[in-house]
């Protein structure tokens, strides 16, 4: 079986260059012993277009285009670069996959998702993301100027940190039934997904009685990120440290 690795919520912005400077790091030294990564969204913290991305960005771009040459690199998008497109794909030599995706671990069913869509107490966000990922504010967003979209961005990006303050910290986490529902409907064993920031293995009884886990990665910082590893001693968490 290969060996694969999943991270995710890196959150790359041209404001933290040491945590840029951590990712190419990891894609360097990752490559040798990795066949295959999966990265589960929000590798950017912001992704106005695949033509509008800060210079900043260039290395990122370019380190997974070297590192796609040893190694597949799948890319999800998270509620921060869902704006990334085919360009993208040319430009690193990732390909983007679409939520839930389902693979085989070893034996085992496993889906990968990006986890927002299992936060359903958090109802003004999932509102939100519906209208943010609707053909039509996509490509009306993308007819913009630069500028415009740019301040569109930042616009929306202030009413989210204020409605976070706002919410109590447990809306904004998976919904265990949720999650239950996702494993019935997939009929998956494990779920690996990232997106609440808080890095766990949960057990979880279906009302089959059924044993599934669930595997949340977590955020990258500018001193160390996370890495969820599959081979052949089964998943298990690897610190990425500067």
């Amino acid at each position: 079986m290969p060996t694969i690795g999943f991270i995710s919520d890196l959150h790359l912005t041209e404001e933290q260059p040491e945590r840029i400077a951590l990712f190419l790091r990891f894609l360097e030294q990752c490559s040798p012993k990795l066949e295959q990564l999966y990265i589960l969204g929000d590798l950017f913290e912001i992704w106005l277009g695949d033509d509008l991305y800060p210079p900043a960005y260039q290395p990122v771009l370019d380190g997974l285009k070297q590192a796609s040459n040893s190694l597949t690199i799948f890319v999800m998008h998270g509620n921060r670069d869902f704006l990334m497109a085919r360009q993208f794909e040319k430009l690193t030599g990732c390909k983007i996959i679409e939520e839930p995706f389902i693979l085989n671990l070893e034996g085992k069913s496993t889906l990968l998702m990006h986890g927002d869509l299992l936060c359903t107490d958090d109802q003004d966000y999932l509102k939100m993301r519906e209208l943010l990922r609707s053909p039509e504010w996509i490509e009306s967003f993308l007819s913009q100027s630069s500028q415009q979209r740019i301040e569109t961005a930042k616009g929306l990006r202030q009413k989210s940190q204020t409605a976070i303050q706002l919410k109590d910290s447990e809306i904004m986490d998976a919904n265990t039934d949720e999650v239950i529902e996702y494993f019935e409907r997939y009929q998956v064993e494990q779920i690996i997904h990232g997106h609440t920031h808080r890095t766990a293995t949960h057990n979880h009884t279906l009302p089959s009685g059924e044993q599934t886990i669930r595997y949340v990665l977590d955020e990258w910082h500018d001193l160390y990120g996370q890495l969820l590893i599959s081979d052949q001693n089964g998943l298990h968490f690897e610190k990425i440290q500067s």
